[in-house]
């Protein structure tokens, strides 16, 4: 008994470890791609972790609304909005809203330089495929830096 008792508690401490190394290694891996006021979030972060990051964001109230939103008063950033899969469990899109588009521009530029992935509807779009196979879309929407897992966001290969 003692034996089945270690066993379980050794596979439940390993599992714990797996998580967390997952979720650090997503982190890491798009910390770069996404603007400072987000790079301890991830894309595919559990909407319980961010509740615990992101104690300000206001959670869904109704079923069919996925949106997680942060408001600023000050600072450059306006708003943040987290998009949330239909069950509302993961967060699939980053929409940092700045006070303006010359300021989210900028900051586009510099975090992904030349645009390679632009097209007429979007010319400041970018895509990153990184090292555990998820797919980044990144573009500029008037005032707004989006941030996307490409499965998510209907744009073609």
């Amino acid at each position: 008994m003692k034996y089945i008792l270690t066993v379980t508690a050794f596979v439940f401490l390993c599992q714990l470890t797996y998580a967390q190394n997952i979720n650090d290694s997503n982190s890491a891996l798009q910390r770069k791609y996404l603007p400072v006021e987000i790079n301890k979030l991830f894309i595919g972060m559990k909407v319980t972790q961010l509740h615990k990051l992101r104690p300000n964001a206001v959670l869904p109230t109704e079923e069919f609304d996925h949106n997680v939103i942060e408001k600023f008063k000050t600072g450059n950033v306006k708003e943040i909005t987290y998009q949330i899969n239909s069950d509302n469990t993961t967060v699939y899109e980053f929409i940092v809203e700045y006070r303006s588009t010359a300021k989210a521009i900028a900051i586009a530029k510099q975090m992904y330089k030349a645009t390679n992935f632009a097209s007429d509807n979007f010319p400041l779009r970018w895509k990153f495929e990184l090292a555990d196979g998820l797919k980044l879309v990144c573009y500029i929407f008037k005032n707004k830096i989006c941030i996307i897992d490409n499965r998510e966001s209907g744009f073609s290969e």
